[in-house]
């Protein structure tokens, strides 16, 4: 009866976790305009927004790693948490200043999900880590596809320009989910120091995983960032580019629906990515040379994309021999990845400029997907990244 009852307030917290690992970041993209219009922002401050959270994912998951060798990672994952639900609230503020700084927080208090939930899932339930990695992410793509189709009717309420009132709607659930959380701090994770850390940024395994995530992130966000406008610019109208968008980034959950089931019984990550590169590919060269298969260029770019995305966080759990080492490897590939993630879109959007279409710019993606085809074959084959650190060094449990 007490395991049903640690098992629901679990799966509870890890709901909750999930849904605000990208809510907050995708209901800003659809009021930019309102945003910028009520603060007198220019086009580029604009823009941050978007990127800070991706430069702060960048900078601050090595942090998260060291914070849990000294605090613990379930206290980590928890003051993530904090610093989301504040991020939320100064964020609401309606003052530029707050705007900019509840988003820096928002990035940080993710960060250290993202990074801390795989190494909280390895040592907590090192048999379906990657069962509950592909749950979680799927519940992820639920909360940003809800927050960002509930943003606007949000905004609008009572024929107004509510911009603060929606960037602040998924306070309350912020709220929830850190109160929830207090339930995981009595299983008190204190990693290893240095050690673990410092190794992982020495193996050269650890930078194939690295490179592998780093060309699905750049990839995604680049997908992101400009699919829509390249279906525009294809002469699609304002309405459809937005809907294809809309129905690839719904895309994306089919992938986790599928793997829930399946992963704790794949033998090797090998077919999975390869799958996912080839979606991806194919995509690419459906928008780059059939115009009129741009829906399903979106949808199998989508699925592609989130495919690779769930493997990579799976063997983040694969390739690791323990929680340690899951939080050291996850803080260097995902500060490594959403590093190039945040530059990604931006050099897309030049070498348009340069060339003057988009024709160029989708060759080099499609070339990314290449480099990142020969990473998933480098990766798939490495069992273990690092070996385990010294037993003195090994987790501490508080309690259990």
């Amino acid at each position: 009866m007490k395991y049903h009852t640690n098992h629901i307030l679990f799966l509870t917290s890890l709901t909750l976790t999930a849904l605000m690992m990208r809510a907050p970041l995708t209901s800003i993209s659809p009021i930019l305009e309102d945003i910028s219009r009520a603060l007198s922002l220019s086009s580029q401050s604009a823009g941050l927004l978007t990127t800070i959270p991706l430069l702060a994912f960048a900078f601050f998951s090595p942090l998260a790693a060291l914070t849990a060798s000294k605090i613990g990672i379930e206290k980590g994952i928890f003051l993530g948490l904090i610093a989301v639900a504040l991020g939320i609230g100064l964020r609401g503020a309606g003052n530029t200043t707050l705007l900019f700084g509840g988003t820096v927080l928002i990035g940080l208090g993710i960060a250290f999900c993202n990074v801390l939930l795989p190494a909280f899932l390895k040592r907590r339930f090192p048999e379906r880590a990657a069962t509950y990695t592909s749950f979680y992410i799927l519940v992820m793509g639920i909360g940003a596809a809800a927050s960002a189709a509930l943003v606007v009717p949000v905004t609008t309420l009572g024929g107004g320009n509510n911009w603060p009132l929606a960037l602040m709607a998924c306070l309350p659930i912020a709220v929830l989910t850190s109160l929830t959380w207090l339930s995981q701090l009595r299983h008190s994770t204190q990693t290893a120091t240095n050690a673990s850390y410092q190794t992982v940024w020495r193996s050269a395994a650890a930078w194939k995983l690295t490179a592998y995530m780093a060309m699905n992130s750049l990839i995604n966000y680049v997908f992101v960032a400009w699919f829509a406008v390249i279906v525009q610019n294809m002469g699609y109208n304002a309405e459809d580019s937005g809907l294809y968008h809309g129905i690839a980034l719904l895309s994306a959950m089919i992938p986790s629906l599928l793997l829930v089931p399946l992963l704790s019984q794949l033998k090797t990550p090998l077919y999975p990515c390869l799958a996912a590169v080839c979606l991806t590919l194919t995509g690419i060269a459906l928008l780059l040379f059939n115009q009129e298969a741009a829906l399903i260029a979106g949808v199998l770019m989508g699925m592609g994309i989130s495919l690779g995305f769930i493997m990579g966080m799976s063997m983040l759990n694969w390739c690791s021999t323990d929680a340690n080492h899951a939080s050291a490897l996850s803080g260097m590939v995902q500060a490594v990845s959403y590093l190039v993630a945040a530059i990604g879109p931006v050099v897309f959007g030049y070498l348009h400029d340069l060339s003057g279409d988009w024709h160029f710019s989708l060759t080099i993606l499609m070339a990314c997907c290449v480099v990142w085809g020969g990473c998933t074959v480098l990766v798939s084959r490495q069992k273990i990244i690092a070996e385990s650190v010294p037993s003195a060094q090994q987790e501490s449990h508080s309690s259990s």
